[in-house]
C-alpha cells in the first residue's frame, strides 16, 4: 500500500494508522466532541483520502473521551433550532433558562449571563403559577444557523464513507447524538462498550433527524422500533443497542475498543479478498441515500420553516 499525503485537517481530529488501519479520533473531549463545521468538512476529506483503498484496510471513526459525539457544534450557529437545542444544557449564551415553579403571578428574576454566544434575547416571563426568568446579554459572536447547509456538512461525511473502497466502523465508547448517531449508523459496522448510548432527541426539539438516519435506523431495527426510538427520544444504553442491532459488538475494557475494531476490519479484509466488491453489493445504494437525505431535507423545512 503506497501512503499518499494525507489532507490538513483541523487540530480537534487526532489521525494515526493501526496495523494498516485508520484511526480518526474526534478530539474534543470537554465539549463532548461536538462536531465543529471545519471538522465534518476534514471529515469527509479524511474519508475520500483513506477510503480509496490504497492507503489502509480500513478506517475507524471514534471519539475521545466520554462522549462518541454530541452532534453538531451549535455555539457556531443560533437561531430557532439552537435554540430549541439549547433546552438540552449543551450549550450556552441563550436567552435565561426558565425558572423553578413559584407563587403565583410573581415576577421572574434575572438569568445568568450566557457564555461564548450570541447577543443574548429576552427572556419572557413565567406564565400565571410560575416564576419566570429574564435573559440577560450573552457574549461572543456567532452567524444565523442554515439548516439545509448544517444537514449538507452531515450528508457529505456519511456519502465519503459509503463511497469508501475499505469498511468504515464506528468505535463508540460513550454517547453518539441525533446526527453523530445518525453518522454512525451510515458506517460498516459499530462496535461498543458498556459506556456506548444513543440518542435521537430530534422530535422533541422541533427539528427532524438526518444523515439518512430514516433509511438506516428502520434497516437495523426495523421500522416500528425505529419510528419509537425517534418519537421518544430516549437514551439508549450499550445492551439495548447490541440487542436492537444498533452495536454489532460489545467488547470488555474501554482500552479494547479500537483493538477490536482493528481486528474486525482484519477479519473482513484478508489478504485476495473481495471486501470493496462486497461492499459495494451489500450497502445502501448511493440513490437510495440520497432519496432518504432529500425527503428529510424535506420534511425539515416543513418542521423548521425559514425565517
Amino acid at each position: 500500500m503506497n501512503a499518499g499525503a494525507r489532507p490538513e485537517v483541523t487540530a480537534d481530529l487526532a489521525v494515526t494508522v493501526v496495523n494498516q488501519v485508520a484511526v480518526v479520533t474526534l478530539d474534543r473531549p470537554a465539549k463532548l466532541n461536538a462536531l465543529t463545521r471545519a471538522m465534518r468538512r476534514d471529515l469527509a476529506a479524511l474519508l475520500r483520502h483513506y477510503g480509496d483503498g490504497r492507503q489502509v484496510r480500513g478506517v475507524i471513526l471514534t471519539g475521545r473521551g466520554r462522549a462518541f459525539s454530541a452532534g453538531p457544534e451549535l455555539r457556531e450557529a443560533t437561531g430557532p433550532a439552537a435554540i430549541r437545542t439549547a433546552r438540552t444544557g449543551r450549550t450556552a449564551g441563550t436567552a435565561g433558562t426558565a425558572g423553578a415553579a413559584g407563587a403565583a403571578g410573581t415576577t421572574g428574576t434575572a438569568g445568568t449571563t450566557g457564555t461564548a454566544g450570541p447577543p443574548g434575547t429576552a427572556g419572557t416571563t413565567g406564565p400565571p403559577g410560575t416564576t419566570g426568568t429574564t435573559g440577560t446579554a450573552g457574549s461572543g459572536s456567532s452567524t444565523p444557523m442554515d439548516l439545509s447547509a448544517e444537514m449538507d456538512l452531515f450528508n457529505a461525511v456519511t456519502l465519503a464513507a459509503l463511497a469508501a473502497e475499505v469498511p468504515v466502523v464506528a468505535a463508540v465508547g460513550g454517547l453518539a447524538v441525533g446526527g453523530a448517531a445518525g453518522l454512525a449508523l451510515s458506517l460498516d459496522a459499530r462496535v461498543g462498550t458498556a459506556h456506548a448510548a444513543f440518542a435521537w432527541p430530534e422530535n422533541g426539539l422541533g427539528l427532524t433527524v438526518s444523515n439518512a438516519a430514516s433509511l438506516f435506523l428502520p434497516r437495523l431495527t426495523g421500522g416500528a422500533q425505529a419510528l419509537r426510538l425517534v418519537m421518544e427520544g430516549a437514551r439508549v444504553d450499550a445492551l439495548r443497542a447490541w440487542r436492537l442491532g444498533l452495536l454489532d459488538e460489545l467488547v470488555g475494557p474501554d482500552d479494547d475498543l479500537v483493538p477490536a475494531a482493528v481486528r474486525l476490519i482484519h477479519r473482513w479484509t484478508p489478504p485476495g479478498s473481495s471486501a470493496a466488491a462486497h461492499l459495494r453489493l451489500l450497502r445502501p445504494s448511493p440513490h437510495a441515500v440520497r432519496r432518504a437525505m432529500r425527503r428529510e431535507r424535506a420534511a425539515l423545512a416543513r418542521a423548521v420553516p425559514p425565517a
